[in-house]
């Protein structure tokens, strides 16, 4: 009662509500502006202070998040290898900063498959999404601590310079440090928690989430390969909790993993090619973010200024501009309907009630100007 104001609400519904909905969106999109523009002061002026203010941000946030993906049973996707990631670079930064192969082995890692997953997972740099802007965060921040710490914005007597990466630094101790997390993974899902998710079908897991999402071009991409082998066929359900789904995730995994720390030598020996990369990864987020606000947000925004106007149009008019007119609304409705492919279901949820909130809006306005109007038509009546 003292936080909604009412003993038979509760608070989970009554943070959906609009007014609380607002201001969390305002708190995110201060805190993803301000965090940035501090992030960019350590790292230029004061870098040995980067990593604790990396420490304290993604603490936070994953915290929030835990809090939140607990509420809709999506916590389960806290257990995928961005997380475990931000934890490996977090323990050997922070307690473990002498052990250097540790270091490159999460360099690898980290500029490799979590960085590249900014444009594989459509990540965007979307400020008053607190979702969408700790999904950049989580990708985004280990590979830049790491970045500075190899190219001596943050001194440190164990890396040098003229350092390079060997081959078992390459593939064989990053490799191993990520079947390490995927044993782990198949090790909490199949034996600890494999009751509770075999008797609740509504906790999602990444796995049910990927063979769930058509829209997905990684998992589609998947689905035509195991078609082309003969392994699955077309128009069939792709089960997420069969053991063919599990080796295929698994075995997709791994090769992507393979196939992403490739370039990472290249990076580790090189700042100019390095910081073009991070130019390119980073611009790609923030074009993903950019597309959201153009295409998804301003419709939400012109949504308020629609008026329903009961004008008529000569017929002339009409056949001389209606082709045009005709295009562009094509035009329009195509780029909306691709950033309605980036949303995911509660932002789409969100966009249709607030559509459906202004229609209503709309007739009771026009219903009461009509009352308004006949009161006034009866006062002048003698």
């Amino acid at each position: 009662k003292v936080v909604t104001g009412d003993p038979e609400k509760r608070i989970r519904d009554h943070m959906k509500e609009v007014p609380q909905v607002k201001m969390i969106d305002k708190l995110s999109f201060t805190f993803g502006v301000l965090s940035i523009c501090g992030l960019e002061w350590l790292a230029l002026r004061h870098g040995d202070c980067f990593p604790y203010a990396y420490y304290i941000i993604m603490t936070l946030l994953l915290g929030m998040r835990f809090y939140l993906y607990k509420q809709d049973k999506y916590e389960m996707f806290m257990l995928d290898f961005c997380y475990f990631m931000n934890i490996s670079v977090m323990l050997q930064t922070a307690l473990f900063p002498d052990n250097l192969l540790w270091f490159k082995a999460n360099y690898v890692m980290s500029l490799g498959p979590l960085m590249i997953a900014i444009i594989i997972w459509k990540n965007s740099l979307v400020f008053h999404s607190l979702d969408k802007l700790t999904s950049f965060y989580l990708h985004a921040m280990p590979p830049l601590t790491l970045h500075l710490f190899r190219f001596g914005f943050m001194k440190h007597p164990m890396i040098h310079p003229e350092d390079s990466l060997s081959f078992v630094e390459i593939f064989v101790v990053p490799l191993s440090l990520y079947l390490c997390w995927q044993m782990g993974y198949f090790f909490v899902t199949e034996v600890i928690l494999a009751t509770r998710l075999a008797e609740d079908k509504d906790l999602i897991t990444s796995l049910r989430y990927l063979a769930n999402d058509k829209k997905n071009g990684f998992r589609n991409l998947i689905i035509k390969i195991l078609i082309s082998l003969g392994v699955h066929r077309e128009g069939d359900p792709f089960d997420p909790d069969s053991t063919k789904a599990k080796v295929v995730f698994g075995t997709s995994q791994l090769i992507y993993t393979i196939i992403t720390i490739l370039p990472t030598p290249f990076l580790y020996s090189s700042y100019q090619f390095s910081v073009l990369y991070f130019v390119f990864v980073f611009g790609w987020g923030t074009w993903n973010g950019a597309s959201y606000y153009i295409e998804v947000f301003s419709e939400r925004y012109k949504l308020q200024f629609i008026k329903v106007e009961s004008t008529e149009k000569s017929d002339a008019d009409d056949s001389k501009n209606g082709e045009d007119t005709e295009e562009e609304n094509l035009s329009e409705f195509e780029s909306f309907e691709e950033a309605l492919e980036q949303m995911d279901p509660t932002e789409q949820t969100k966009l249709y009630e607030t559509i459906l909130a202004m229609m209503n809006e709309e007739q009771i306005d026009s219903e009461d100007k009509k009352e308004d109007e006949e009161v006034y038509r009866l006062s002048k009546d003698p």
